[in-house]
């Protein structure tokens, strides 16, 4: 569930295009919240660039770091 396919990871992928069904099935497979793509941009970021504010609420009760910062120093917030 952590592997990487073309640059992210299925979390991103999922978390970016909103399927909150994926991204609940990731998290009850373990999957960790906080791998970085080759930009910083963690789950978080992609649900920020995805405008998925639903995303970012699961992503967030589920244990995520909100403030994680990329390589260009941005939180979630920032996008």
């Amino acid at each position: 569930v952590n592997g990487i396919f073309a640059g992210h990871t299925p979390l991103q992928a999922a978390a970016q295009n909103g399927h909150l069904d994926i991204i609940r099935l990731l998290i009850q497979h373990h999957v960790n919240l906080e791998i970085e793509d080759k930009d910083g941009d963690r789950a978080v970021h992609h649900a920020a660039f995805g405008d998925e504010a639903e995303v970012l609420e699961l992503l967030a009760r589920s244990g995520a770091d909100l403030n994680a910062r990329n390589k260009r120093r941005q939180t979630a917030l920032h996008i």
